[in-house]
């Protein structure tokens, strides 16, 4: 197995690794902060309805806020970004595993010849790809509003 070969295999892999880490951490963090400014806003809303003495504090402030919270809500359901995010992170994880079984020789590719080897490990990755492109898909939900119907 020449080395170049290696190399082209491990950067596909790579650069799947990557795309999917990069995927995930931005729904990690866009779910995170609209968790937090949905729990801010809803504790926060009800102090100022209480405490507020002018029409600022008692109407306006708490009405923004109760809009921000009901928007994130509404973003975290529409979006699902918690539910991508475990759907990236364990793509990620599964094409790192595979990436350390074929540099190590083990399980499946611990007594096959090399070419088989980079086939067997583009094979794999492509897999993960799909399975996750398909996982995704099937979150991607469309409504359309006059006939509230399911679109897929």
């Amino acid at each position: 197995m020449s080395k170049e070969s290696t190399n082209n295999q491990l950067a596909y892999a790579d650069e799947w690794i990557t795309h999917f880490k990069g995927k995930s951490a931005h729904n990690k963090l866009e779910s995170l902060w609209c968790f937090r400014l949905i729990m801010f806003c809803s504790i926060s809303a009800p102090m100022f309805l209480a405490l507020g003495e002018t029409f600022i504090f008692s109407k306006v402030i708490p009405s923004a806020l109760s809009g921000v919270a009901a928007f994130c809500t509404a973003w975290l359901q529409l979006r699902k970004p918690q539910i991508l995010w475990t759907t990236y992170k364990t793509a990620q994880r599964q094409l790192e595993v595979l990436r350390a079984k074929y540099q190590f020789k083990v399980e499946e590719f611990s007594d096959i010849p090399d070419t088989e080897a980079d086939k067997l490990l583009i094979k794999y990755t492509t897999d993960i790809i799909s399975k996750t492109n398909m996982t995704w898909s099937s979150q991607v939900i469309e409504y359309t509003p006059a006939q509230n119907k399911k679109i897929k």
